[in-house]
């Protein structure tokens, strides 16, 4: 992940998203109505994490590396987070460096090391829910400003949703699941209900206090039209397969692999080493995450677009449950092998000479293009030609580009459109774009220009007078053929 942090090169999804933020550090668009590019308000997923981002750009600039800042920072965050929950669960183990069998559950999975570096709206979501878990759980579990401390999380779960829309608030349920793992007792699975209400109207409230202004109001209702009722409604893409609905399943087990397996070593070298485990974990909290884990992935089984990134609000839950069962193993292991101090001061240099190797590794990976090579040197080439911002027209078959759009504006900021009438220069896809539109190119006197782009061809207005020309090719503006 660290490699992919230094260079360049996004996911469609991030590179959209870091437009918008970078935009609206510009001034251009505002948190209530999001500007991308064109014409249209971009209302595809509620505003927060644009917002946040965009304080990321007005710090360090509009750089390549800027969102991949802002992703680390969250990275980084969410592993504190982690750390706060792992300790009130262990509150017995004082040894920070038990931690790192969550690192190992949950760092080194794929959809992990992929969302950070890809600049996804799910990792600032995960953050806020675990925020508001950790937050929950501290009260209930110490039995201490209960009511301050589910209106708090009630407020981390609105920041989750209005980072990524009704996925977030599976926090909402925390304060009956608690009462029901740790109590069982009906009163108390009663009074457990009655703090989710607690929660959920907390929520409820912030959303009817923003729904009394019109431009929330507007974000608001552009978001549950354009995105939610589609993808509730199975319009949007669907990415489930054969599996259909239950492909979240397999999106569950899949990043646990790797953790798994290496679990499994740890429990054989245990056997191996015949090292005696004294330590025992309580039951409890092990259900208690599972079920926090499956309360935040099973429901997305309600719609037909779903993405292994979609785990990652679950994913803390389900690495804190496995680090929890490798635990008295993982004890029982490093107190067997502990190091006298010569010992750990080989082990220290070492370490130091990784992190030296490591660091001039990384360094010499920065700047360097990790993905859509083509595409970025096309972006690139074209900032050399044109002004930064510039309104650039294309044929039809450029629009299903996307991936080449998002870059035009990330990196240069290119307004392009299919619409002819107020742009100087013309995009071609090579290959792909009607004959009959570049034969009209050079009716209007739309000139190639000579620069070897990889994948598309630039032209250029070489007159001054479009409009006489436009004006005497009717057909072209009606785009018969």
């Amino acid at each position: 992940m660290l490699l992919k942090l230094v260079q360049e090169g996004l996911f469609l999804d991030g590179l959209t998203y870091a437009s918008i933020s970078r935009n609206l550090a510009e001034g251009k668009g505002s948190i209530w109505a999001p500007y991308h590019r064109g014409e249209a308000v971009f209302g595809e997923h509620p505003p927060l994490m644009f917002a946040l981002e965009a304080l990321y750009f007005k710090l360090f600039g509009d750089k390549f590396y800027t969102e991949k800042l802002y992703s680390f920072t969250i990275w980084l965050l969410t592993l504190v987070a982690a750390n706060k929950l792992w300790k009130l669960l262990k509150p017995d183990d004082k040894r920070f460096f038990t931690f790192t069998l969550f690192l190992l559950c949950w760092g080194f999975t794929e959809p992990v090391a992929w969302s950070y570096a890809n600049n996804i709206l799910d990792i600032t979501m995960a953050l806020f829910d675990l925020l508001a878990v950790y937050v929950m759980c501290r009260a209930l579990h110490n039995k201490v400003q209960i009511t301050q401390s589910l209106i708090t999380g009630g407020i981390f779960v609105f920041l989750a949703t209005f980072t990524k829309g009704p996925v977030g608030a599976f926090p909402i349920a925390i304060p009956f699941i608690y009462q029901l793992v740790y109590s069982g007792k009906p009163a108390e699975i009663g009074k457990g209900i009655v703090q989710s209400i607690i929660v959920f109207v907390t929520v409820a409230v912030i959303y009817t206090i923003l729904y009394q202004m019109p431009e929330p109001r507007m974000s608001v209702d552009r978001y549950v039209n354009q995105q939610l009722l589609s993808a509730l409604q199975g319009k949007r893409e669907v990415t489930v397969g054969f599996l259909g609905r239950f492909a979240i399943l397999n999106y569950i087990l899949m990043p646990l692999l790797l953790p798994i397996a290496a679990g499994l070593l740890m429990l054989a070298l245990y056997k191996v080493s015949k090292a005696k485990a004294e330590l025992t974990i309580k039951k409890k909290h092990l259900i208690f995450l599972l079920l926090v884990g499956l309360c935040g992935s099973l429901p997305i089984m309600i719609s037909l677009k779903q993405r292994a990134f979609y785990m990652l609000p679950a994913l803390p839950f389900f690495s804190l449950a496995l680090a929890l069962v490798l635990y008295p193993y993982f004890v029982s292991l490093t107190d067997k092998w502990a190091m006298g101090a010569g010992t750990f001061k080989k082990f220290r240099i070492g370490m130091t000479v990784v992190g030296v190797l490591l660091t001039f590794y990384i360094s010499d990976s920065y700047g360097k293009i990790l993905r859509d090579r083509d595409t970025i040197n096309d972006v690139k080439q074209l900032a050399t030609l044109l002004p930064e911002g510039s309104k650039v027209s294309m044929c039809a078959e450029v629009e299903q580009q996307f991936g080449f759009l998002a870059y035009a504006q990330r990196y240069h900021k290119l307004e392009i459109s299919s619409g002819i009438m107020d742009a100087d220069h013309v995009l071609t896809y090579k290959g792909l774009c009607n004959e009959s539109y570049i034969d009209r190119l050079y009716e209007l006197n739309f000139k190639q220009v000579d620069e070897d782009l990889p994948q598309f061809d630039l032209y250029e207005l070489r007159l001054p007078y479009k409009f006489d020309f436009m004006l005497l090719n009717p057909f072209f503006l009606r785009g018969d053929k």
